[in-house]
């Protein structure tokens, strides 16, 4: 326990975040309140909005002009059951972070009614949007993945060295903003390993989040070397500013990994909610693709050659000359489905339905040419040739071992087709145009502009989009812009994308203004500008323990003068809130009961010192813990010169950081790290008290008497909320 004297000048630096905090946790009068928030200090606001830009003018505008409104929670509430496969939906509240919501009227989850332009986003550990809830529906895949539950198929960041990335030899390279894949063992198996977040901040109609993203194949040679942030700003009407961040915290610019491949972001939508897939192109016109390719057979494209943006419709309606589809040709002739012999000619395919999570059924054909062939994206009418009657399905395989349909009917089961289609019976294929006119359709448009050609000559090669359809059981358009440039260390790349929601003839009529604020860039070491940032190091008396207490920089020389004289406190270094020349960053980082303060982000890690280059790291276990489940926590303290802290272990940080105070409060109750709790007079009392509180037993009984039962009452007033003066108290959050 702290002596009094040392829990005053404790009480009396506490003062300095007050105003400060109250002043930048501030959101809209209409959105959500502070005690939901579980905010962050001033700091954190610094660690991560001090890298990005201000919104768009085109944003500000908006906002202006919107009555839309805006809140956000970093308290979880279970999605809909419809939402996640049955093999992810548990691990969906160990990933969620924060939620953000338009909240201009309801959304499908949650009433019957709403508006077309109304969202809400799940942000996961890594700052990674995990789910988007619109008019439309759930936009991301359902997680049909066996060791990657809100991993892979989500909305994120990737970066990538081509040098190392060896997956032929097992040694991928890939550092994912989410996560990385359960497949290391017992340190992975119940318990997937999400990139931690290391500072998280919410203002205004912005969030901002920061984290330590990991290698995504385990287990790994590979560091994780960049340091990745993300804000998404409600910009109003159904509209959301995404800036992304990549920064290489590699510290050996000439032996350090360089990230040249890279996802910003890597994602998709849900095939189900949004089958349409519209391209713009330079002259501003859209073109309906379908049926799209398969993931890694369709051509990439330079953005330079498009218009900026891809619409992603629910189903829009094809055009005659486009909604055809030919039967496979083998050897020369076109295959003919017949059905064939059987009593019952269609039956449950399980093992299919069970591999790709769709119902699957197989029907037996009169021998044709054999083909692996089909078209699992697109819709078709299997048309009876004699009756006339149909249904509508999907094509895994036209004639597996030439006599085998294997396919995914729509809304029918196999007892129901063997009603229609008798053995003898020619199955007609025609293309199902079952969509709605392109104004009738509503959407999510992914705008990403045209990204600089020069950047310094870091960009390699001209930043491209990939897209294609995946297998039937995720559900998925994969979609990723692929920026090539060289992120060497030390060096931030940012770039600002948009996303809107709502109807797509509206994006129609709006999109350019967001296109052309679109953009990249890189950062050097040096041309980022944030905030000094000094750490104080409270020594415990009779321990070896004590507390660091980080504080934004003061120009009041005398103020941190009666820091140091109140607290002991040692300055043991100075910093900044983004990277800078000569810095690195630093965490706090806690493993089961043991702590670190430092720029080694693998402390605890068992393989810290590495034999050779080809020793396995696990930075998700802590060296001889013997429970695998217990996994360390990073804390971003921000950028400092390498050393210049000291050797700071087993100590604890306080639960406030400091800024520049405006004012005073008469009482103050505040927190450490390690949960204790203290409360005390603050400094419009300070030099009146501090005498007294002081001086020898000399002090008179009934004045001693007077004093306590003004402190009891204090206390009791602090409990409901109220000052000395029965007014509202300012609440300070802990992180």
């Amino acid at each position: 326990m702290l002596s009094l004297h040392r829990q005053h000048a404790i009480a009396y630096l506490l003062l300095t975040i007050i105003t400060t905090f109250r002043n930048n946790s501030r959101v809209y009068a209409d959105t959500t309140t502070d005690k939901d928030m579980n905010m962050d200090s001033c700091i954190d606001m610094h660690l991560v909005f001090d890298l990005f830009p201000q919104p768009s003018q085109s944003c500000l505008d908006n906002i202006s002009k919107s009555n839309h409104k805006m809140s956000y929670t970093f308290n979880y509430s279970p999605s809909p059951s419809t939402y996640w496969h049955e093999s992810s939906a548990p691990y969906e509240q160990m990933n969620f972070l924060a939620e953000m919501k338009s909240t201009e009227s309801t959304l499908p989850s949650e009433s019957e009614g709403n508006s077309t332009t109304s969202w809400k986003i799940r942000i996961g550990q890594g700052g990674n949007i995990y789910s988007f809830e619109s008019a439309f529906g759930q936009a991301v895949p359902p997680q049909f993945h066996g060791n990657a539950p809100f991993i892979d198929e989500v909305t994120q960041l990737v970066s990538v060295n081509t040098v190392k990335n060896k997956p032929q030899d097992h040694e991928a390279y890939f550092i994912h903003e989410a996560g990385s894949y359960m497949t290391d063992g017992e340190y992975t198996k119940d318990k997937p390993f999400y990139s931690p977040s290391i500072a998280k901040y919410c203002k205004d109609r912005s969030c901002a989040f920061a984290s330590w993203p990991q290698q995504a194949h385990l287990p790994t040679i590979h560091r994780g070397v960049a340091l990745y942030y993300t804000m998404y700003t409600d910009c109003g009407d159904g509209v959301i500013e995404f800036n992304e961040i990549i920064h290489n915290a590699e510290t050996d610019e000439y032996d350090g990994d360089v990230l040249s491949y890279l996802n910003t972001p890597w994602g998709g939508p849900r095939k189900s909610t949004l089958r349409s897939f519209l391209q713009s192109d330079r002259n501003g016109e859209l073109e309906h693709r379908w049926p799209l390719h398969d993931w890694g057979t369709s051509p990439a494209e330079n953005l330079s050659s498009l218009g900026g943006y891809t619409i992603f419709a629910q189903n829009v309606l094809l055009s005659e000359e486009s909604c055809k589809y030919d039967l496979p040709v083998v050897d020369g002739e076109t295959i003919q489905l017949i059905v064939g012999k059987a009593e019952k000619p269609t039956t449950n395919s399980d093992w299919h339905t069970d591999h790709y999570g769709v119902y699957t059924v197989r029907t037996r054909l009169r021998t044709t040419g054999s083909t692996e062939d089909g078209c699992h994206t697109c819709y078709m009418w299997f048309t009876n040739a004699r009756t006339g009657d149909r249904f509508v399905t999907r094509v895994l395989h036209f004639s597996w071992d030439g006599i085998w349909l294997y396919h995914f009917p729509e809304d029918i089961r196999a007892y129901e087709i063997n009603k229609i289609f008798l053995p003898g019976d020619e199955i007609l294929v025609s293309c199902a145009n079952n969509g709605r006119p392109l104004e009738e359709n509503l959407g999510l448009t992914h705008v990403y502009g045209f990204p600089s050609s020069s950047l310094t000559g870091n960009r390699i090669e001209p930043t491209r989009m990939l897209y294609g359809s995946t297998t039937p059981s995720k559900d998925w358009t994969t979609f990723t812009i692929n920026s090539r440039v060289s992120v060497e260390p030390g060096d931030t790349y940012m770039y600002r994308q948009y996303m809107m929601t709502g109807e797509v003839k509206e994006h129609q009529e709006q999109v350019d203004r967001w296109v052309n604020e679109a953009y990249d860039d890189i950062y050097h070491l040096g041309e980022l500008v944030g905030h000094g940032l000094e750490l104080y190091y409270i020594p415990e008396k009779d321990t070896d323990a004590g507390t660091v207490v980080l504080t934004m920089a003061s120009e009041s020389k005398s103020f941190f003068d009666e820091i140091k004289y109140f607290f002991e406190a040692d300055l043991r270094c100075r910093g900044s809130t983004v990277p800078s020349l000569g810095k690195v960053a630093h965490f706090f980082i806690r493993c089961g009961e043991q702590t670190y303060v430092g720029s080694d982000r693998y402390y605890f890690a068992p393989s810290r010192v590495r034999v050779s280059d080809s020793d396995v790291i696990r930075s998700y276990v802590c060296a001889g813990e013997e429970d695998v489940s217990v996994r360390p926590s990073w804390k971003l303290l921000g950028y400092f010169e390498e050393g210049s802290c000291g050797e700071l272990k087993d100590v604890k940080l306080s639960t406030e950081n400091f800024c520049r105070p405006e004012q005073r409060f008469d009482f103050f109750d505040f927190s450490l790290e390690n949960g204790e709790r203290y409360s005390m007079y603050t400094k419009k009392h300070y030099k009146k008290t501090m005498k007294k509180r002081f001086k020898s037993s000399s002090v008179n009984k009934k004045e001693r008497k007077r004093k306590k039962k003004r402190k009891h009452n204090i206390l009791k007033q602090q409990q409901h909320g109220l000052d000395s003066n029965n007014t509202q108290k300012p609440m300070l959050l802990s992180s």
